[in-house]
């Protein structure tokens, strides 16, 4: 009552309107705040405190919308209250407004504004990549791990950005470095390596293909990589398979009796790549059964039987 008093008698005091307001809204009435500050904006609606406080009580009453509109307003009447409370304030209420068109406008400018402050980065990544703006997502989550070289979470998001865009190699270094950072994000990556060793598997590069796809066996952990599992221990085993052959060639063409150790050398890697592809082809035959089968019941024993003949023209001693 004592400040409706003060009001009646002095209508444009502000500071005694910003206290009646928060007074009621202390007391669980939101509308009548609400009313207290409308008084005064009706006849100005260009007072930026009211509108600062009412933004308060809409934001608190759930009004997200409204509470984002008045805070843009206050920006627009006095810039210098745009410190970073208030653009982290007004990114929150457009947020949970889902205003992108507001929200993606408040975020750029808190980049501009407040460059070292890294969740503004990794939003604006957020929201141009599911605007199709894949350029631009790249340069955001570019900033973001810019400032936190060390952390994998910007790394994963940059690897899968380039990964979707076709950049191979450089997303295949940014999923090697985030699960270097971090190993709880490795069976995120998987997926990453998982590609580019299919690509490499594609380009005839056995050697290539086998180190990554095994790294992608061993962080595809968990059920983030359950689905992919079996497909990587598959491609794998191609690229060991194929490695085999490699070292079953290199075994036939060491024939003169002065190449006795390199035959015996290619007989025993030979061997052992046709169990390990022998282990992965039937742990991800699934992938494609009728190349599986052949692989399994004609290719490597076919192999074995001509790794057990040089062996034994050799002479090379029991492994």
């Amino acid at each position: 009552h004592s400040l409706h008093h003060v009001l009646t008698a002095d209508f444009g005091n502000n500071e005694v309107r910003i206290s009646l307001a928060r007074l009621f809204f202390t007391k669980g009435m939101a509308d009548s705040a609400l009313m207290v500050l409308d008084t005064a904006l009706n006849r100005n609606p260009n007072q930026a405190d009211l509108l600062d406080m009412r933004s308060r009580v809409n934001a608190a009453s759930g009004r997200f919308p409204l509470a984002g509109a008045d805070l843009a307003r206050v920006a627009e009447l006095d810039t210098g209250k745009v410190d970073s409370a208030f653009v982290f304030r007004i990114v929150n209420l457009f947020q949970r407004a889902a205003d992108t068109t507001n929200l993606l406008a408040w975020i750029r400018r808190g980049t501009e504004r407040f460059p070292s402050q890294t969740s503004y980065w990794y939003q604006l990544s957020s929201i141009l990549w599911a605007k199709n703006d894949s350029a631009g997502g790249v340069t955001a989550i570019r900033g973001y791990v810019r400032l936190l070289p060390n952390e994998g979470r910007g790394h994963l998001v940059l690897a899968s950005y380039l990964s979707a865009m076709g950049q191979g190699d450089s997303a295949l270094a940014h999923a090697m470095a985030a699960g270097q950072a971090d190993s709880t994000l490795r069976p995120l990556a998987a997926g990453i390596l998982f590609r580019a060793g299919a690509v490499r598997l594609q380009a005839q590069d056995y050697p290539g293909a086998a180190e990554l796809l095994q790294r992608a066996k061993d962080w595809a952990t968990g059920p983030a990589a359950a689905r992919i599992a079996p497909q990587i221990a598959y491609y794998l085993g191609l690229g060991q398979l194929q490695m085999a052959v490699a070292a079953d060639n290199e075994a036939q063409g060491a024939s003169d009796r002065s190449q006795v150790q390199a035959r015996c050398d290619a007989v025993r890697r030979g061997a052992d790549l046709l169990s390990q592809a022998e282990a992965n082809v039937t742990a991800g035959g699934r992938t494609n059964p009728d190349q599986a089968q052949q692989i399994l019941t004609q290719a490597i024993p076919a192999y074995r039987q001509r790794a057990q003949v040089f062996s034994r023209q050799a002479r090379c001693p029991a492994q």
